[in-house]
């Protein structure tokens, strides 16, 4: 099996969740609170502050992320510094009562970064994992997206999104 049919089987369920989430997001004539988060992810990523985040910025982003999450300097993150490293949702999982199911959640968004399956995310996994995430968050192929696009087109945050959510 290769690298990309083995990122896309573990989170199969975070395609029912992305389309239950569009159609919440969708229907919103409010921001909802799913986006009203990742839109403060987004303008974290937004290096530019015009709004939208262009390819760059979030392969800059990636990289940022990954060497926080490398605590021990080994350019491989291990089941123990992904844990421990968030972007903002466990809080918001812990006071939804969802934190078990979040844990879930991270384990299996960890499984899919690990695209070999070794028990370690090379920041090669890392880099190609997060350009497949925001080429499918990027639906009208305009190279950026807004908060909106990854809630809805980025596994990883649909994912976390719909457990905190749901």
């Amino acid at each position: 099996m290769n690298t990309t049919s083995a990122k896309r089987l573990p989170l199969g369920y975070a395609a029912a969740s992305a389309v239950a989430l569009a159609a919440t997001l969708g229907s919103a004539t409010e921001v909802p609170e799913p986006v009203q988060t990742l839109e403060n992810i987004a303008a974290s990523i937004d290096a530019t502050n015009d709004g939208v985040v262009a390819a760059a910025e979030h392969r800059d982003f990636t990289e940022v992320a990954f060497l926080s999450m490398d605590s021990d300097e080994s350019y491989t993150i291990d089941g123990d510094e992904f844990f421990a490293w968030d972007m903002g949702f466990a809080h918001l999982a812990d006071e939804r009562g969802k934190a078990s199911a979040y844990a879930q959640a991270k384990l299996d968004v960890f499984a899919v970064w690990d695209g070999d399956g070794n028990g370690v995310i090379s920041s090669a996994e890392a880099r190609e994992q997060a350009l497949w995430e925001f080429t499918n968050a990027d639906a009208d192929g305009d190279g950026q997206v807004n908060a909106r696009d990854l809630a809805i087109g980025s596994p990883t945050f649909a994912t976390l999104l719909s457990v905190v959510w749901a």
